[in-house]
């Protein structure tokens, strides 16, 4: 029977990662198969498991406050983590469709999902007792996961954009840049909570989510819309346009 931990876990897990995805891509309907989408995502969940276990045995190394614990968890791992998703989109059977960088989001999604599920996991078995000490670091790794699924939403795309423009390495190194910023931020985090005071976390927390917030404002608005067919490509920016002519319109005189 599932235990009160597992079911946090997975709550602050997976929903975020289910409503960032609908957020990102209801504006692209058409452009991807639902049921692929749906693979891929679960694909997403195994890589993020498997990440996940990666950074459990090499803990020690990763949160060395030092140069070789930066090299590690930000640089180190954000190669690990984006060539793992790096196979899977380039995979014959996701890279010969058009709607390879949606594929790339739902994979992404589901990373950040288990990977986030994982660590809430670890952090309730740590700290049984509830009280403002772990009710504070659940809520920063629960933002933290919503920035992760910002994050790797966007990596996936920039993986798949590459695929589906026959670029796949270049588009992969942007991917791995693209996290090293978020890795070092997340280091930070955990400096900032375990050698310092918590309180300085919050505005550290606050410029890892507006970082994955940005680098996704990006993706969705401005390189997504250019792998789409002319005829949907078409009524997307329509439907953009009709938008916000909507929401700047005059108000009927009385």
């Amino acid at each position: 029977m599932p235990t009160l931990p597992f079911i946090t876990a997975t709550v602050i897990g997976i929903v975020p990662a289910l409503v960032g995805l609908y957020y990102i891509l209801r504006g692209f309907v058409g452009g991807f198969e639902d049921q692929k989408l749906f693979i891929v995502l679960t694909a997403g969940l195994f890589l993020g498991m498997l990440s996940f276990t990666f950074h459990v045995f090499i803990d020690n190394v990763i949160f060395a406050p030092s140069a070789i614990g930066w090299l590690v968890y930000a640089v180190g791992f954000s190669f690990l983590d984006n060539i793992m998703m790096f196979v899977v989109v380039n995979h014959k059977w996701v890279r010969k469709t058009p709607g390879v960088p949606f594929y790339g989001i739902s994979l992404g999604a589901g990373f950040a999902a288990t990977s986030t599920m994982a660590l809430v996991f670890r952090l309730l078995y740590a700290f049984p007792d509830f009280d403002l000490l772990s009710v504070g670091l659940l809520a920063m790794v629960s933002v933290a996961g919503v920035g992760a699924v910002m994050l790797r939403s966007s990596t996936g795309a920039l993986i798949g954009l590459g695929s589906a423009r026959k670029e796949p390495w270049p588009w992969f190194g942007r991917a791995i840049i693209a996290q090293v910023p978020f890795g070092t931020l997340f280091m930070l985090l955990y400096y900032a909570g375990n050698y310092f005071d918590v309180l300085f976390s919050i505005p550290i927390l606050a410029v890892l989510v507006a970082y994955c917030w940005w680098l996704l404002d990006i993706v969705r608005r401005r390189m997504l819309p250019q792998t789409l067919p002319g005829e949907l490509k078409r009524r997307i920016r329509r439907r953009t346009r009709d938008q916000v002519r909507g929401r700047y319109a005059r108000p009927p005189k009385i």
